[in-house]
C-alpha cells in the first residue's frame, strides 16, 4: 500500500469543502427562507442527504486509509499504475460528463442519456477485455435503466428532466 500524498489530501479537502458547502447552503435556506428541513414537502431534504451522505463517507475513507498507512504495508508499483489508470479514467469521465451536458440540449434527455451510460459503462470497465461484452452489458442496462429512470422521475416524482 502505498502512503497518503498531498493529492490524498487535497482531495479530502476538496470532498469535505463540497461537503461543507452543501450543509452551510442549506442551513442558510433554512434561516432565510424559513424552510423546514424534515417535512414531506422540503425541497432542501434530498440536498441535505447527500451532504450528510458525502461528510460521512469522507471521513470514512480517510479513516479507513489512516489505518491502512498504520499497518505499514508495503508499496509497490502496481499501486501507482492502478492510480494513475484510475485517475486518468476519472479526468476521461469527467470530461464525458462535460460534454453530455452540451449534447444532452441538442438530442434530448432519453437518447443522450442511453449513448452517454453506453460509452460511460463501456470506458470506465476497461478491466473486461471482450469489446462486444461490454458492448452488450451496456447497451442492456442502459436501454432498461434510463426509460425506467426517466418514467420514476417524470411521471410519478413530478421532476422534469431535460
Amino acid at each position: 500500500m502505498r502512503k497518503l500524498g498531498w493529492l490524498d489530501y487535497l482531495i479530502y479537502l476538496f470532498i469535505g469543502a463540497i461537503g461543507a458547502f452543501v450543509m452551510i447552503s442549506i442551513r442558510n435556506w433554512m434561516v432565510i427562507r424559513n424552510l423546514a428541513l424534515f417535512s414531506t414537502t422540503s425541497p432542501i431534504i434530498f440536498p441535505f442527504l447527500i451532504g450528510t451522505a458525502l461528510l460521512v463517507f469522507i471521513l470514512l475513507t480517510i479513516i479507513s486509509d489512516i489505518r491502512r498507512v498504520k499497518k505499514n504495508e508495503v508499496e509497490d508499483e502496481e499501486d501507482y499504475k492502478d492510480i494513475s489508470v484510475d485517475l486518468g479514467m476519472a479526468v476521461l469521465y469527467s470530461a464525458g460528463v462535460v460534454i453530455y451536458t452540451y449534447v444532452i440540449r441538442k438530442i434530448s434527455f432519453l437518447p443522450g442519456t442511453i449513448l452517454f451510460l453506453i460509452i460511460a459503462m463501456m470506458v470506465m470497465n476497461y478491466e473486461e477485455m471482450n469489446l462486444g461484452k461490454r458492448v452488450g452489458k451496456a447497451a442492456i442496462v442502459s436501454f432498461v435503466a434510463v426509460p425506467v429512470l426517466y418514467f420514476v422521475f417524470y411521471k410519478i416524482f413530478n421532476v422534469m428532466l431535460p
